[in-house]
């Protein structure tokens, strides 16, 4: 087994939608796989992985490769008048909801009462400062990343 930390933290999509992610864990099998598992920002095991077969590595790591350019940022979908957006949950029991029992759970949650739980929805643009993002933040004990879907779902409770 071999864990592997990220340079910085970037996320992955499980069946909880997106998640932080500081590295990433390696097992091998008994039966020639390799398991890629990604480790959250909390040091705890994803609830999604990858399996690769051990003579498919090296094709793997030549087809992701390229595609990674060093010191560079992966960068969400796009809006429509051309500027790449995060979208991010704030509060922690909402941000619990999501990564404990999915974002259905939380959506319903929500519907049912507005105020049963506290949150926070902000939609970040390169033009966003650091300064931006630390006051969106501020007071909020837990973050999450949401798909552009989801966080349109939750725009219009």
């Amino acid at each position: 087994m071999k864990t592997i930390k990220f340079p910085s933290n970037t996320w992955f999509t499980g069946r909880n939608g997106m998640s932080n992610a500081s590295g990433i864990q390696i097992t091998e099998s008994f039966e020639g796989h390799l398991t890629l598992v990604p480790v959250t920002s909390k040091g705890k095991l994803a609830n999604c992985f990858i399996v690769v077969h051990k003579g498919s590595v090296p094709e793997f790591i030549a087809s992701i490769g390229p595609t990674v350019p060093d010191n560079k940022e992966p960068v969400l979908p796009t809006k429509a008048e051309g500027q790449p957006s995060t979208y991010v949950l704030f509060g922690k029991e909402a941000v619990n909801i999501l990564q404990t029992e999915g974002f259905k759970r939380l959506n319903r949650t929500i519907k049912a009462d507005k105020t049963s739980i506290g949150f926070a929805l902000k939609e970040f643009t390169q033009g966003d400062t650091v300064a931006d993002i630390l006051s969106a933040a501020d007071g909020w004990d837990d973050w999450a990343i949401l798909t552009p879907d989801q966080y349109k779902k939750l725009s219009v409770l």
